[in-house]
């Protein structure tokens, strides 16, 4: 897995606000299929420190990672999230793209790892 997206698994994880702020470019995207996006590192650190506060004991595991030309897919499940339980802690179910531009995650999108996602990123399991 790429350092930089490493690193911001890392931030997420630990609820490190600061290192998310620093990891992020200033125009950073944050994207969940079916929601408006949100645009700018301050919108972006306000949106985590809300979302640290409802779920403080969120996490992220990443079961399989794919280090493409357009950005570094991961794909893994949650604990701890807004998703109920019996569908946030199933392996390989989220799709997170994180795409990386000048040294900072320019974008951090959501998707469910469905087939037709993973067909969509050049992500299948036997790909």
């Amino acid at each position: 897995m790429d350092s930089l997206a490493s690193r911001w698994i890392d931030a997420i994880n630990a609820q490190d606000i600061d290192a998310l702020a620093a990891l992020a470019a200033k125009d950073h995207r944050f994207f969940v299929e079916g929601e408006e996006p949100t645009v700018g590192r301050e919108r972006i650190k306000k949106a985590w420190i809300g979302y640290f506060q409802a779920y403080p004991d969120y996490r992220i595991y990443v079961d399989e990672d794919y280090d493409k030309r357009d950005a570094i897919y991961l794909i893994g499940h949650t604990t701890g999230s807004h998703i109920p339980t019996e569908f946030e802690e199933e392996p390989s179910s989220v799709i997170w793209r994180c795409e990386i531009s000048n040294g900072r995650v320019s974008e951090w999108s959501i998707f469910p790892a469905t087939d037709e996602h993973r067909k969509r990123f050049g992500i299948e399991a036997d790909a």
